[in-house]
């Protein structure tokens, strides 16, 4: 009895602890990453150009707003197009 009891004890406080987490991700601020350059392919190896990228927040699904700056003043393109190297840069 005091493994159920203790086993039910540890799955309750992790599943606390992931909705903990969950909760603080909602709540951060914009952060800006250092300039990075990504090249996407298509299927057959060859540049996706003229791609586009978008972001979304899981559950429900909707249109996540992306910032060029961390006070969050200058709203970035989303989605964003890839040039025609099938790179992008942001």
């Amino acid at each position: 009895m005091k493994s159920v009891t203790h086993s039910i004890f540890k799955t309750f406080l992790l599943s606390v602890l992931v909705v903990a987490q969950i909760h603080f991700a909602y709540a951060q601020t914009a952060s800006i990453l250092p300039p990075a350059k990504t090249t996407f392919f298509d299927a057959n190896g060859n540049p996706l150009t003229a791609g586009t990228i978008e972001s979304f927040i899981p559950a429900p699904l909707l249109i996540k707003q992306l910032w060029q700056d961390a006070a969050e003043t200058i709203p970035n393109a989303n989605p964003l197009t890839l040039d025609a190297a099938g790179e992008l840069y942001y």
